[in-house]
């Protein structure tokens, strides 16, 4: 660029000697980079497999800021489905260090996220707990796929818990009180259940179908 602008003429900078060759060299050099670049990225992809649903700009954009956790919330829609954000833990007043006014110290502690992950947030604002001890250390593609595992275990331990409430409690009760991942889950469960235990009796199945049907209707959608 320095030689077009000593050199304002197409042609005499265009077949200035050696150009051609550096562009070219350039060339193979940068393919060189890219097919590193592509390599490396797959690492990671391979290392947590939900990173393929991201491009290599946003992969790249989370890469370069491993010390900043937080800044993998904006690109979590895409690695899970229904999760928007994380909720992360906020230094108490007495951990975070003085500032020149009250103020500013009152405004830092509500700004002061820690590595703690408290739980997954859905687009809707539903909460749902990750336990204790989950904290954002490390390479990313680590500290995510261990959120994935406590997303797992702590889904099953509330569907389970959903289920034994479902037997215990009116449905209306039971809603109120339940993600909707677990509501809608264990609603199916529930359904196959009764199903099943129908086709077990082995008598007057289609009868009971229909009974059943206008059981699950009732209760679905009850009429207002």
């Amino acid at each position: 660029m320095a030689g077009g602008d000593q050199m304002p003429l197409a042609m005499e900078a265009a077949t200035f000697p050696g150009l051609l060759e550096q562009f070219q060299r350039n060339n193979a050099l940068l393919e060189q980079i890219m097919k590193c670049l592509e390599s490396y990225l797959e690492t990671k992809r391979v290392a947590f497999p939900r990173f393929y649903f991201l491009s290599n700009d946003e992969l790249l954009d989370i890469l370069a800021q491993t010390r900043n956790p937080h800044a993998v919330q904006p690109h979590l829609r895409k690695c899970f489905d229904a999760i928007a954000k994380l909720e992360f833990g906020v230094k108490p007043p007495d951990e975070i260090e003085a500032e020149p006014s009250e103020l500013s110290k009152k405004q830092s502690a509500v700004m002061v996220l820690t590595t703690d992950i408290m739980g997954m947030i859905s687009p809707e604002g539903e909460k749902v707990s990750l336990g204790k001890g989950l904290k954002a250390r490390g390479n990313v593609e680590d500290w995510l796929g261990k959120v994935e595992e406590a997303m797992f275990f702590s889904l099953r331990r509330l569907m389970k818990a959903s289920v034994g409430h479902y037997l215990s409690h009116s449905r209306k009760e039971w809603v109120i009180c339940h993600a909707n991942q677990i509501i809608l889950i264990v609603s199916q469960i529930m359904w196959a259940r009764g199903v099943h235990e129908i086709l077990d009796s082995g008598t007057t199945i289609q009868k009971k179908l229909e009974q059943y049907q206008l059981k699950c209707i009732k209760v679905y959608i009850p009429v207002a």
